[in-house]
C-alpha cells in the first residue's frame, strides 16, 4: 500500500514541473461579473507564464456556458478560440483547465454523462485537465449530497484517466473554507460525506478562515482538511479579486501565508480582479511568494514590484499612486492608503501654514504630473492602460488639493476665494463621475476644511456586490447549508 501512495505521489509531482516548493503556481478565472476577452486572457497568459505559473483554470462565473446553462455545448467560434488558448499554453508549459460547474441548475438528464462528453470535446481540442465546481450552491441535505457530488467525481476521473492517463482533476466542494467546529455539524456531515473521494482528486480549500477570504492560510488547518478529505489540497486563494467591490483596484503585497504551506498543499491557485492588466501589479508579488516562501517579505515584494513595472524617473510618482491602492473593504490584506501622506494632510487641516502647504504640494506636484510621467515611465504597457482613468483621478485630486490648500491658508484673510471654491467644486465633480477608487480616506480633511462637500458618491463604496444569481447575494460557504 505504501509504494502505491509513494507511485502515485511521483506521478502528482512529474504531471506540475513547479519549483522546489509549490508544485502547482495557478490562476483560477473564477470571479462573478464580467469575463476576460479571448484576447485579455492570452494576454494575461503571456505574463504569468513568465512569472513561473504552470496552470490556468477557466472558470468565470458569469460565462452561462460555465455554470447556469453548463450543458449548453460552446460554438464552433468558441471552441477554436480555447483551442488557441490551450496551445499557447502548451508552449508556455502552463496547464489549461476547463471548469464546470453544475450544481446552481442540474438540469435534466444523467449528469455525469453530460459532464464527461462536455470535457471530452475539449479533450479534442488539446485540453487534458479538467475541473468540476459545486461552490456557492445550497445543500438540503449535506451528507447525501456530498456523497452525490463524491459519485460524480469520482466517476468523471475514471472515465477521463481512460480517455487521457495523465489528465488532473481538480474539485471545489460547497464547504470550501474553514475547518470545520463543534457547532458546525452540517459541514461536518457534508465533509464527512466527501470521504472515499478518489485520492487522485485535487480539492480547493480558500484557507482557514469559514469565509471565501482568509486573513491567513496556515499548514496546520490545510493538513486538517486534508485528512478530512483524503485528498491532495490545493488554495483557493481570492487575492486580488474584486467582484464583490468592482470600483476597487487592489495593489496590496501578498500575505498572510504561512511559510511553510508548500510542504501541506499542493499548489495555490490566484483569484484575479477583474481587470487582467490591473491584476499584474498585485499577482507579481505574489510570484515573489511562490519562488522562495522561506525568505518572503511582503514589504519588500512591493518595493520590488514598483521597481519591477516602473522606470527609476518615475517610482516616486508611482510609489505615491501605488499607495493609494492599498485598501478594499472586501479583501482579507487590509492597509491604510498613502498613511504618511494623510498624516500630513490631517496636521495641515489642524493648524494651516503656509510651511506645511508647501511640504504637502511636493506630493501634488508628483500626482498632477502623473499623466505624463507614467506614459513612458511604466514599463509594462497593458498594466500602464488598466491605469488610465486612475491616473487621469489622480491628477485632478492633485491639482484639487491644491486649490485646497490655497484656500485653507487664505481663509479668513479678507480673499474673494469664489472663484477658487468653484473650480475646486468642478475639479470635485469630475473626480466624483469617475467611479474608480483611490485615495480613498486620504483627501477628505482637505474638502471639508475648504468649506467643500464632494457628492455622497466620493465618499462612499458604490461598487456592485456579486451575485450568485439575481437575488441571492453570495453566501457564506457554511451559513448557505439549508435547514431543510
Amino acid at each position: 500500500m505504501r509504494s502505491v501512495i509513494i507511485l502515485l505521489f511521483l506521478l502528482f509531482s512529474s504531471l506540475f514541473a513547479g519549483n522546489s516548493y509549490f508544485k502547482i503556481r495557478g490562476i483560477v478565472e473564477g470571479f462573478y461579473g464580467p469575463y476576460y476577452t479571448h484576447e485579455q486572457r492570452r494576454e494575461f497568459i503571456k505574463f504569468i507564464g513568465e512569472l513561473g505559473f504552470n496552470c490556468y483554470i477557466y472558470a468565470p462565473k458569469s460565462d452561462p456556458k460555465h455554470r447556469k446553462r453548463w450543458r449548453e455545448g460552446y460554438s464552433a467560434e468558441e471552441m477554436e478560440e480555447f483551442e488557441e488558448t490551450i496551445k499557447l499554453c502548451r508552449q508556455l508549459g502552463i496547464h489549461f483547465v476547463i471548469a464546470l460547474s453544475p450544481g446552481l441548475n442540474p438540469g435534466k438528464g444523467d449528469i455525469r454523462t453530460a459532464l464527461l462528453e462536455k470535457f471530452l470535446d475539449f479533450g479534442s481540442k488539446g485540453c487534458k485537465d479538467f475541473a468540476i465546481f459545486y461552490d456557492d450552491i445550497k445543500l438540503k441535505n449535506p451528507g447525501r449530497d456530498a456523497a452525490e457530488q463524491k459519485r460524480t467525481v469520482n466517476y468523471l476521473l475514471s472515465k477521463l484517466k481512460e480517455n487521457y492517463s495523465g489528465c488532473n482533476l481538480f474539485f471545489c466542494p460547497t464547504v470550501y473554507a474553514g475547518v470545520y467546529g463543534k457547532k458546525r455539524a452540517k459541514a461536518r456531515a457534508y465533509l464527512h460525506g466527501l470521504r472515499g473521494m478518489d485520492s487522485r482528486v485535487i480539492s480547493f480549500w480558500t484557507g482557514d478562515n469559514g469565509s471565501a477570504f482568509s486573513p491567513k492560510i496556515t499548514r496546520h488547518a490545510a493538513a486538517q482538511m486534508k485528512r478530512i478529505l483524503g485528498c491532495h489540497i490545493a488554495i483557493w486563494d481570492n487575492y486580488p479579486v474584486n467582484d464583490n467591490a468592482r470600483n476597487y483596484t487592489y495593489f496590496g503585497a501578498y500575505s498572510g501565508r504561512e511559510k511553510y504551506l508548500y510542504r501541506t498543499v499542493s499548489g495555490v491557485f490566484l483569484n484575479p480582479m477583474l481587470d487582467p492588466n490591473l491584476s499584474r501589479f498585485p499577482v507579481y508579488t505574489a510570484s515573489l511568494y511562490f519562488d522562495n516562501p522561506l525568505s518572503y517579505s511582503s514589504s519588500d515584494a512591493y518595493i520590488k514590484a514598483l521597481e519591477h513595472f516602473s522606470e527609476v524617473e518615475a517610482r516616486k510618482t508611482f510609489r505615491l499612486f501605488a499607495d493609494g491602492l492599498q485598501y478594499n473593504r472586501y479583501v482579507f490584506i487590509n492597509r491604510k492608503n498613502n498613511p504618511e501622506l494623510k498624516e500630513l494632510i490631517e496636521n495641515f487641516v489642524e493648524t494651516p501654514s503656509s510651511q506645511k502647504a508647501v511640504v504637502l504640494k511636493e506630493y501634488f506636484d508628483l500626482m498632477e504630473q502623473a499623466p505624463e510621467v507614467f506614459k513612458s515611465g511604466i514599463k509594462d504597457r497593458l498594466l500602464y492602460e488598466g491605469m488610465i482613468p486612475l491616473i487621469k483621478k489622480t491628477r485632478n485630486i492633485g491639482i484639487a488639493a491644491r486649490i485646497a490648500c490655497n484656500i485653507i491658508v487664505k481663509e479668513g484673510g479678507g480673499n474673494d476665494l469664489e472663484p477658487e471654491k468653484a473650480r475646486l467644486q468642478e475639479l470635485l465633480n469630475a473626480i466624483t463621475a469617475e467611479k474608480k477608487v483611490i485615495y480613498k480616506d486620504v483627501f477628505e480633511p482637505l474638502w471639508e476644511a475648504a468649506s467643500i462637500s464632494p457628492s455622497s458618491d466620493y465618499v462612499n463604496d458604490t461598487s456592485k456586490t456579486y451575485k450568485i444569481d439575481k437575488d441571492s447575494p453570495i453566501p457564506d460557504p457554511i451559513e448557505h447549508l439549508s435547514e431543510d
